[in-house]
């Protein structure tokens, strides 16, 4: 498999993979509404659903469902013919790395630290000093790897590396274009709702906190196109990506043609 068409299933894959924990968490944890509830109630919430179902494996699997994504941002760089966009490329690149990295993390915690926080404010019934302490704990670790790292950094990151693929990748044909239009609109998205996630600290940011939904909805179309459109590349030869001319050959009267192809320019490369 050529690295367009590996790039591309990875990114085809993360937005369908992601609803599956996704969805359990809607369901059996009433994903994402009980992040903004208080800690007793999320404390609560959790060491019972950590009881009665797999909760704690469906938030391990939430994180490690963005691993494609991570492998498919490092890989693209190297997917595109000619080094198309590399310019935009390599600034980007590094944003959606650490953007993957940073909701991994905070998805983590869920796996790592919210275990222990709710067994021992479970068994702490009856001892309201105890379950403060524990409360404010949870909401200092929420707030810092789930809300400033994970929600603020991760997705205001995400967007910002979205704008820049939407924009270095070259929108030569009616499907290249609409990836670019729909990137461009989850990019900004991203980066407009992201201080939404700061609403406890700042209430007047509240309204700006549906727009991460949206951008999202809009993003994993962008991402599936995009995927789509990569496993549709046609692999370039060599002698296109390296701008070496392939050897002349004699002509029938004798001559040797000194004839070398030039190589191709991005804008030139066939998208689908």
């Amino acid at each position: 498999m050529s690295w367009p068409k590996a790039t591309g299933v990875l990114l085809l894959t993360f937005p369908v993979l992601i609803q599956i924990p996704y969805t359990m968490l809607i369901t059996g944890f009433d994903y994402p509404d009980i992040l903004r509830q208080p800690a007793a109630v999320i404390l609560e919430r959790y060491a019972t659903g950590a009881a009665a179902g797999p909760l704690i494996a469906t938030w391990y699997a939430f994180a490690i469902a963005i691993v494609p994504l991570l492998v498919g941002i490092c890989l693209l760089p190297a997917s595109l013919p000619d080094h198309a966009g590399s310019r935009w490329l390599r600034a980007a690149t590094p944003l959606g790395i650490a953007s993957a990295l940073l909701q991994i993390a905070g998805l983590l915690r869920w796996v790592v630290l919210v275990p222990l926080l709710a067994a021992s404010w479970v068994t702490s019934t009856g001892d309201p000093g105890t379950r403060k302490s524990i409360e404010l704990i949870f909401e200092a670790q929420h707030q810092l790897f789930g809300v400033l790292l994970g929600e603020h950094l991760g997705q205001s990151l995400l967007g910002l590396w979205t704008l820049g693929i939407a924009l270095g990748f070259p929108a030569v044909t009616k499907t290249a274009r609409w990836q670019r239009r729909l990137g461009l609109l989850a990019g900004g998205l991203f980066i407009a709702g992201s201080p939404g996630s700061l609403a406890a600290t700042f209430p007047a940011l509240a309204p700006l906190d549906p727009l991460a939904t949206i951008a999202f909805l809009i993003w994993s179309v962008w991402c599936c196109l995009l995927g789509l459109i990569l496993i549709r590349l046609p692999v370039a030869s060599p002698s296109a990506v390296s701008g070496i001319a392939p050897a002349s050959s004699h002509t029938s009267g004798g001559n040797s043609g000194a004839a070398h192809s030039a190589p191709r320019s991005p804008a030139e490369t066939k998208y689908p």
